[in-house]
């Protein structure tokens, strides 16, 4: 899948003449855009991520306090149940 974009990017990239750019990526977008970089670096002059997937922040600490949180008991319950489609809505149905 990943091919599938960078390799459509680089054929509109071809088309549209370019060849040094400055690259901006949103959320997947920017997923695609740092893999595109990756891939062809000789065409990107900057790479800019604005809100990109598969990406936090290393401090972010509502990653670390959750990451915490599933560390308990009641948080691997929650956990569990949630993965299990257990929802609050679901007692009210």
């Amino acid at each position: 899948t990943e091919a599938w974009f960078i390799d459509s990017f680089e054929e509109w990239r071809k088309a549209k003449n370019l060849s040094n750019f400055i690259l901006l990526g949103h959320s997947f977008g920017g997923y695609v855009a740092s893999k595109y970089a990756l891939k062809h670096p000789e065409h990107v002059q900057h790479l800019i991520l604005v809100g990109p997937a598969g990406f936090t922040e290393e401090t972010d600490p509502k990653t670390e306090f959750v990451t915490k949180f599933r560390a308990t008991w009641k948080g691997a319950v929650l956990n569990h149940l949630w993965e299990s489609n257990f929802t609050p809505q679901k007692i009210v149905r």
